[in-house]
């Protein structure tokens, strides 16, 4: 017989995937948070179309990650992830330090992007 019994090491697993999870869960929870002050200094209209639309989509991400981990564990709480966290941070550097217009929203769109790319 092994170390582990079949139900430790399905605990463990589970516990692992729960971990996952959670860091999944902070990582839409930052990008909603991130989109919403991208739709509100976006500057193109169709700019601003898009980022709302992925908002949207972002938040059906989240409602299903929270009742997941909900069936899982009673805790719903998120793991931050320092990166993504720093990440987000650039694109609030960019609407203060540049102006409304097309050099922001060039700015927002690549921010969206390595977000995208972390996920």
């Amino acid at each position: 017989m092994g170390l582990l019994t079949k139900t430790t090491f399905r605990a463990c697993r589970l516990s692992t995937h729960t971990t996952q999870l959670r860091y999944l869960l902070s990582t839409e929870n930052q990008i909603l948070k991130g989109l919403a002050e991208m739709v509100e200094h976006a500057d193109d209209e169709q700019l601003k179309q898009a980022f709302q639309s992925h908002r949207q989509e972002t938040e059906v991400h989240v409602s299903r990650l929270n009742k997941l981990i909900g069936e899982v564990n009673n805790d719903v709480d998120d793991k931050k992830d320092p990166i993504l966290t720093a990440i987000a941070g650039s694109g609030k550097n960019i609407t203060k330090e540049t102006d409304s217009g097309p050099i922001r929203d060039a700015g927002l769109i690549a921010t969206a992007q390595k977000l995208s790319i972390t996920r």
